[in-house]
């Protein structure tokens, strides 16, 4: 992120927490880091920062066609913004438009291509269009990324079990 207010560790927590449809903890995560906000922050910088906690406060809400708005926002002002297009995905994905959200985390990828996240919310993406081999592959760059990433495990676990792969889910 331009500031300081949102670190790469509160970004993976808030990525986490939306996906997980953890809505309340994300609320009170969000409010903290707007409590900290840095007042030496230059305005250009604080209001696309504003974009992204706005829209990831609205992803807590489920108002997640608003928050798909302010991402799309940020993106103009700042294309190569990896949290903005995880983010994106994330509105996406919940909107039902996976096709959209799988782009989306393609396009984190193309720039931070170790985003655990990314990979695990891409595999979630792939698997809800029930494209399980694609998502397996997903989760197993997340893992390869962050071994202990246990949303990942849980989900790569999902997949073989929806491919019938039992004995191969119970392992993960």
């Amino acid at each position: 992120f331009h500031n300081r207010r949102l670190t790469e560790e509160n970004y993976q927590k808030l990525l986490e927490l939306v996906q997980t449809a953890r809505y309340s903890e994300a609320q009170e995560l969000l409010s903290e880091i707007v409590s900290q906000e840095d007042r030496s922050v230059e305005k250009s910088e604080l209001t696309f920062s504003l974009q992204l906690l706005a829209g990831l406060e609205l992803l807590t809400a489920e108002k997640n066609l608003e928050a798909l708005e302010l991402f799309d926002a940020a993106l103009a002002e700042d294309r190569s913004n990896v949290n903005a297009w995880n983010f994106r995905g994330v509105a996406l994905d919940e909107l039902g438009r996976h096709e959209e959200a799988i782009e989306s985390f393609d396009c984190a990828l193309s720039i931070k291509p170790d985003d655990y996240v990314a990979w695990a919310c891409k595999g979630i993406a792939l698997a809800r269009l029930e494209r399980y081999e694609e998502a397996l592959k997903s989760y197993d760059s997340a893992i390869s990324i962050y071994p202990n990433y246990h949303k990942a495990w849980n989900n790569r676990g999902n997949s073989l079990d929806s491919l019938g792969r039992y004995e191969w889910a119970i392992g993960s």
